[in-house]
């Protein structure tokens, strides 16, 4: 073996995780996802309101676009959701992450659930940009899309352009 310490067992047990060997082509090809976080649980507040949940992620610096009128919060009570926060290895159009999406029975996270993340775990965004699918506006011609990000030493709540390609250092919050 190429490598000290592989064994048949682990390569079995790395084939059996990526879902036989079309899963390990798929990974190959960069049309596989990988999944950043395990499955983790978030806890949504419904009762709050946006500018509530905002305050809660105590961002450095806010869109002053992100407002309830453009993304309204509709729930009841208090909820808990499965979640993952993933990155396909690859640049991808929104198109493409939606459908590779649904293929594995995921959605697109939504606005609270991104802030309810980023107010759990605040560093995460300081690594990379973090977007909503499903969260997402038209602002001055272009669809924006809710997002975490990082610059300099501000955390950000912002709204990303989508230019048809998402870079491969962007990671997507979903829910399952």
């Amino acid at each position: 073996m190429k490598h000290e310490g592989v064994t048949l067992d682990l390569v079995d047990a790395v084939f059996d995780k990526l879902g036989g060997i079309f899963g390990a082509e798929r990974l190959l090809r960069g049309e596989l996802q990988i999944v950043l976080f395990k499955p983790d649980i978030l806890t949504i507040n419904y009762s709050l309101t946006l500018e509530e949940m905002i305050a809660l992620g105590r961002y450095d610096w806010c869109n002053h676009e992100i407002t309830s009128k453009r993304f309204p919060i509709v729930g009841d009570g208090i909820q808990e959701i499965n979640f993952h926060l993933i990155n396909f290895g690859r640049s991808i159009t929104t198109e493409e992450a939606r459908r590779e999406l649904a293929r594995q029975d995921l959605m697109p996270a939504k606005i609270e659930h991104l802030l309810a993340f980023a107010a759990k775990f605040p560093d995460e965004q300081k690594q990379f940009p973090i977007i909503s699918l499903n969260s997402f506006s038209l602002i001055r011609g272009g669809c924006r899309y809710v997002s975490l990000g990082y610059t300099g030493n501000q955390r950000e709540l912002n709204l990303d352009l989508d230019d048809d390609c998402w870079r491969d250092y962007y990671r997507f919050l979903v829910i399952s």
